[in-house]
This record gives structure tokens, C-alpha cells and sequence, in this order.
């Protein structure tokens, strides 16, 4: 949950249909928004229920979208797509931002060893990489943890390092309208998130491309940086 307005991102363009027709949906409900304020926002690991899945599991998921909202207990649908096998044709940043969702993707694993007093900036690297969101004064100078420009700095010269096959992008179906053979860019719907996957032979779950085997991490333990 981001307690900013929301503004238009300018955003346009199509799709084929057949893609979107093929993409793999689940339903999602918000249930926590982050663990501390940062700026007049929430930062850090959220939570969403996974209500179509048997157990309606609870997953740790990772704002990578700053100029939209959800909100306690909000349903949405979200077409999932794995950074590793998907077009990302469905994302907002499209099949070209790969490597931005890879970089907030390597932020995004850094929350559970830093302190919270550090995921603000964090949170606002990632926000700036994927949205182009101002760093606040306060977190744009320095050399350290504390800065958002230098975690902007770490994640570009360190996204090469994340397996792209661990992390599963989730981007509400209503940013797309499907008709007449294509599916047009709307910038509708909830926020966009990523959320962690790794390998769990014990656990099979239909989430991502197919039958995959493994677990979305925050579904058996949460994080332990999550407080």
C-alpha cells in the first residue's frame, strides 16, 4: 500500500491478443502494507492472500510500481509473468524493461539483510528505476545505504547477478483492454509487484509457466527481515 496519488504514466501501446488470451491470471488479496513510512509511503516487503490457489497462501510481494494504489483487503486479478520465460508483452514497462524489473528485482532481495531504516531508500531506488519517481531530498545524496542514488547505482551494476527464473512479475489484468485482436495499454488497476521464487522439491504449485517446482518464497516462512 502507497499512500501517494496517483498520476499518469505515459504509457501506450499494443499487444497481440493471443498473448494476453495465454497469459496465466491468479487472484490476489492485499493484506499489509509494508512495515515502516518513509516519505509519506509505506516501504519494504507488502503481503497479498493468493485466493486462487488451494490454502489461499500468503506471498511477500514488492512494489515495483509507484504511481498507482492498492489498499487493506483490495481483490484484484494479476497476470503473472516469470522474468525468466515471459515476453513481459503484459508488464507495464513491457518486454524492453527486463533489465529495469531485474535491478528492482536485486533491490528488492536486499530488504531482508538491511535494516528497516534503510528500505525507504531502497523502496525509492526501486521506485525510480521502474517508474521514474523523484528520490526525495533526503535519500538522493551519499555513499551508503541510507541513499537511494547509491542503491540506484548498486542495482545497475549488480542485476546481472539475479536469476531472472526467481522472480515472478504480478500486473493487474485491468492495465490492459482486449479486443478486437489486440490488447491496448490502459494504465488501469492496482499497483505492479514482484515476488520471489526458489526451488522447493517437496512443494509444487501452478504459479508462473507451467507446473514448476517451486515455492513462492513468504508461503511456508516469511522473510526473516519482515518484522
Amino acid at each position: 500500500m502507497k499512500l501517494v496519488r496517483s498520476l499518469t504514466v505515459a504509457l501506450a501501446g499494443t499487444v497481440i491478443c493471443a498473448a494476453a488470451a495465454a497469459a496465466q491470471t491468479e487472484d490476489l488479496q492485499f493484506v499489509s502494507g509494508g512495515s515502516t513510512v518513509s516519505n509519506g509511503v509505506y516501504v519494504g516487503p507488502y503481503q497479498a492472500r493468493v485466493t486462487s490457489l488451494p490454502g489461499q497462501p500468503l506471498i511477500d510481494i514488492f512494489c515495483v510500481d509507484y504511481y498507482h494504489e492498492v489498499y487493506n483487503n483490495e481483490t484484484w486479478t494479476a497476470n503473472v509473468q516469470n522474468l525468466g520465460t515471459s515476453s513481459l508483452s503484459l508488464s507495464r514497462l513491457g518486454g524492453s524493461g527486463l533489465q529495469q524489473y531485474l535491478e528492482a528485482a536485486y533491490l528488492a532481495s536486499q530488504f531482508a539483510s538491511q535494516p528497516t531504516t534503510d528500505w525507504g531508500a531502497i523502496d525509492f531506488a526501486i521506485w525510480n528505476i521502474t517508474s521514474g519517481a523523484p528520490i526525495p531530498a533526503g535519500l538522493s545524496g551519499g555513499t551508503g545505504a541510507g541513499s537511494a542514488s547509491w542503491w540506484v547505482n548498486q542495482a545497475q551494476t549488480f542485476w546481472g547477478t539475479v536469476d531472472p527464473n526467481q522472480w515472478i512479475l504480478l500486473t493487474d489484468v485491468n492495465a490492459y483492454s482486449c479486443a478486437a485482436g489486440t490488447c491496448t495499454y490502459t494504465n488501469g488497476g492496482t499497483q505492479e509487484f514482484l515476488t520471489h521464487v526458489t526451488p522447493e522439491p517437496g512443494t509444487m504449485l501452478l504459479f508462473g509457466t507451467g507446473l514448476l517446482g517451486v515455492v513462492i518464497a513468504g508461503i511456508i516462512k516469511r522473510q526473516s527481515a519482515v518484522v
